[in-house]
């Protein structure tokens, strides 16, 4: 995960490029609410609980070839990529759902990078994925970086 403090006031659908904080994120499914100290990825970095952004990246391997669903439920802007294939895209920062699906060969590790970007409020961050042989699930570091199989961020 590299997360860090939203900069810009024009396009606040965009993470910035200054990194703050680096570290590694077991899954992407949180609440941090919105009451101080309990509120802020990171506070021991400047990130306030208001204006941030996280990018993840690292590796997506699919167990079986076949048609995938990644959903992601958050309440800022929210942009999944494989490879170079957009497939999730929420661009407003209201609660809501969206839902993308993909074509993907299974053991093959596919590039994947997350980009969420919170307004105010409670933050709040929840991405799934389904696919041939498992039911919807939490996108977990066990999927992300398997094909390194260490757990470790990729570099």
């Amino acid at each position: 995960m590299v997360c860090g403090k939203l900069t810009t006031s024009g396009d606040d659908r965009r993470p910035p490029n200054a990194r703050l904080q680096t570290s590694l994120t077991p899954h992407i499914d949180f609440d941090l609410g919105d009451e101080p100290g309990s509120s802020s990825p990171d506070a021991s970095v400047g990130i306030g609980k208001d204006g941030f952004a996280i990018r993840w990246t690292g590796r997506l391997v699919a167990p079986h070839s076949g048609m995938h669903t990644l959903r992601g439920d958050c309440d800022g802007t929210l942009r999944l990529w494989l490879d170079e294939t957009l497939v999730l895209e929420k661009g407003d920062h209201r609660r809501d759902n969206v839902r993308g699906k993909i074509e993907l060969a299974g053991g093959r590790a596919y590039r994947i990078t997350i980009e969420y970007v919170h307004r105010d409020g409670p933050a709040s961050n929840h991405v799934y994925w389904s696919g041939p042989g498992f039911d919807e699930r939490v996108l977990t570091l066990g999927g992300i970086n398997a094909a390194k199989g260490n757990g470790r961020p990729e570099r």
